[in-house]
């Protein structure tokens, strides 16, 4: 059952044929999480493999959200507060 969903943002550079600039395009994805796990376009983790989540907010327009997993930190790029993500995470996370 999904309980949460917060939105991340990947940058992907490419090369105008045309002009020859380089530039820079936004895409949003979305992390999910649910009752026994959280999912993200690259990742599916049970959620007995995610220890924490934390971020800590760059500028005004954005931040990093830091999954620590046993498989390490997995990091994504945030553009809004993901503190009832978070609180979320809270209710269902295993101790």
């Amino acid at each position: 059952m999904l309980i949460h969903k917060h939105p991340y943002v990947k940058f992907r550079r490419v090369v105008d044929r045309l002009d020859l600039q380089q530039k820079n395009i936004e895409e949003e994805f979305w992390i999910y999480l649910y009752d026994d796990r959280i999912v993200t376009d690259e990742h599916d983790l049970d959620i007995k493999m995610v220890f924490d989540i934390s971020y800590k907010m760059l500028s005004a327009q954005y931040g990093f959200l830091y999954l620590h997993t046993t498989k390490g930190v997995i990091t994504f790029q945030i553009k809004e507060d993901p503190n009832e993500m978070i609180a979320k995470f809270r209710t269902v996370e295993m101790k």
